[in-house]
């Protein structure tokens, strides 16, 4: 054959026109993804002659593969098939954010923009498909994990929020856990306090805790509702504080950042929101109760800051309305809670 990727095009098409066929190249599929899966030195069969010409089929077949996966009667076996080539999670995952942003130099010159945003989405489609499918999504958030711990996407994550602390501010690092924690919802206690830690160390600029305050909003929502649980974990991890210090670093700032300004604020003020509605709840109860004192300490200090800033000043009322919370009370009927029917009442 002229181009070595003509063999994916016809694994590709035998897999369109009899769709079982996709079963059989899961779980034949790792000599492929040793040959595809390495990005930096861009080779297929030791040489990159063809390397280019091969990814989109690749990259396509992958797709159609993890989209059979999570249709198939047989979809616990060939996810579990996929999952196991670490090499290809990890592509798949880089697709749906380094690649988009170009991270490998020369990339967007050598692939061109219709494949490398082809690539991309279907790096991101498929990374959302497969951990919302492997993950077992349990009331309590330590309990989520991919089938296989080897492969823990989750970890992996957590694994990323660790880097950025310890090597510093990353771009390409943090559109991956945006992806994982918006598209995949990898999110745990460790993805949760991670966070956290990141907004209070890599903060400095404007824009960079705009991204950051957006994963924080995101990674508290379940179903695009607040999470007692979620919430709970990132209140006692400093999520307040966190908001509070970017209020008081960026609420000063000139006006000619102000759009982005808006931004930021804007994001705040959905956490905050997202708080008060579940501020109720039984575990966000307790763990406000248990921050009172620090959130109370950050107050009294951005009261006396100079804060002239409208919005601001609106959301330090949102906080205080929270702590003036006094008592557990029913998520349904609004009753107050003695200490024994709060252990019967989870705000779910």
């Amino acid at each position: 054959m002229v181009c070595p990727s003509r063999w994916i095009d016809f694994i590709y098409r035998a897999g369109k026109s009899d769709s079982n066929f996709f079963s059989q190249i899961a779980k034949n599929i790792r000599p492929l993804v040793s040959c595809m899966c390495n990005d930096k030195k861009m080779l297929f069969f030791q040489s990159n002659k063809h390397w280019v010409d091969s990814l989109r089929s690749f990259a396509q077949l992958i797709w159609h593969l993890v989209d059979y996966a999570v249709k198939s009667d047989e979809k616990d076996e060939v996810i579990t098939a996929l999952i196991e080539q670490e090499d290809l999670v990890r592509a798949i995952v880089q697709w749906a954010s380094f690649w988009y942003t170009n991270s490998c130099p020369g990339l967007l010159d050598a692939v061109g923009i219709d494949d490398l945003t082809m690539i991309h989405n279907a790096g991101r489609l498929s990374t959302r498909k497969l951990v919302k499918n492997v993950v077992d999504v349990r009331e309590s958030i330590g309990t989520m994990h991919i089938s296989l711990p080897e492969n823990d996407i989750v970890s992996f994550t957590v694994g990323l929020i660790r880097r950025r602390k310890a090597r510093g501010w990353e771009r390409n690092d943090f559109i991956t856990i945006h992806h994982l924690i918006v598209d995949a919802y990898c999110v745990d206690k460790d993805v949760i306090e991670g966070i956290v830690d990141l907004g209070f160390t890599l903060s400095a600029e404007l824009e960079r805790s705009i991204l950051l305050i957006n994963i924080s909003r995101e990674m508290i929502l379940q179903k695009e509702q607040p999470s007692d649980t979620r919430v709970a974990f990132a209140i006692r991890a400093g999520l307040v504080e966190m908001c509070l210090t970017f209020m008081e670093r960026f609420g000063r700032q000139s006006t000619n950042q102000n759009d982005i300004q808006t931004s930021l604020f804007s994001h705040i003020e959905g956490i905050f929101k997202a708080v008060h509605e579940v501020a109720l709840h039984k575990k966000t109860w307790k763990a406000i109760r248990h921050k009172r004192q620090d959130i109370e300490e950050k107050l009294n200090h951005l009261e006396t800051s100079i804060i002239h800033n409208i919005k601001c000043n609106e959301m330090l009322g949102m906080i205080t309305s929270i702590l003036d919370t006094n008592g557990a009370y029913c998520c349904h009927c609004n009753k107050s809670l003695d200490r024994k029917e709060r252990f019967q009442c989870g705000g779910v």
